[in-house]
């Protein structure tokens, strides 16, 4: 937290207004008097003897620094998440017809990334490469051409298509950002997953 925003809050927490009745457990459960508590110095003040929960109307003008920074949410407000799978572009995501049309031309590149056991047991979708997701970091440290030699893909370079697919689209959103923190800017997630696939194609 930024010493700006720990003086404004300072003055407040140390006053009789912060009583016992803000005391509560937070959205992490932990203790500010063993987690939170500084030692004092020129630069540092020392805050939150207390766990607590400090109330909205004290600091919203801080809210968008304080929050995530400490790691529990202030009162009247939502919990704070910072799961990737809540962020999402709908740019990033493909549509069911759309991966059906791929996978019955085989044109498109569409990566499984269940493990073995789990096409097995729930099937697979048409067309696709299965590249268990414990393996994706490393296969897409390649260039587009080890890849495609590895595993027998037909990726002619970074900027190609590729559809990621897992049971219900979490795992697979993984996939698409690793691959794209390697480059690979058109990596895709078709969120629905075999779980939709599955719904929709045994109607």
């Amino acid at each position: 937290m930024s010493w700006t925003v720990s003086r404004c809050l300072q003055g407040y927490l140390r006053s009789a207004s912060f009583s016992p009745r803000w005391v509560r457990p937070c959205s992490k459960e932990f203790h500010a008097d063993a987690k939170l508590s500084r030692k004092r110095n020129a630069h540092s003040p020392l805050l939150f003897r207390r766990a607590g929960v400090i109330p909205y109307s004290v600091c919203s003008p801080y809210l968008p620094k304080l929050t995530p920074t400490l790691g529990y949410r202030l009162a009247g407000t939502a919990p704070v998440s910072h799961s990737s799978t809540e962020m999402v572009n709908p740019d990033d995501i493909v549509s069911y017809e759309y991966v059906k049309e791929l996978a019955e031309s085989g044109k498109g590149i569409i990566i499984d990334v269940r493990r073995p056991e789990e096409r097995d047991t729930d099937g697979s979708i048409p067309s696709t490469v299965n590249i268990p997701l414990n393996d994706i970091a490393e296969a897409f440290a390649m260039s587009p051409e080890e890849l495609s030699s590895k595993y027998g893909l037909n990726i002619h370079d970074v900027n190609d298509e590729i559809i990621f697919h897992c049971r219900s689209g979490a795992r697979s959103q993984q996939a698409m950002e690793i691959a794209r923190n390697n480059g690979y800017r058109s990596a895709k997630n078709y969120k629905g997953s075999i779980t939709e696939w599955n719904a929709k194609t045994k109607r």
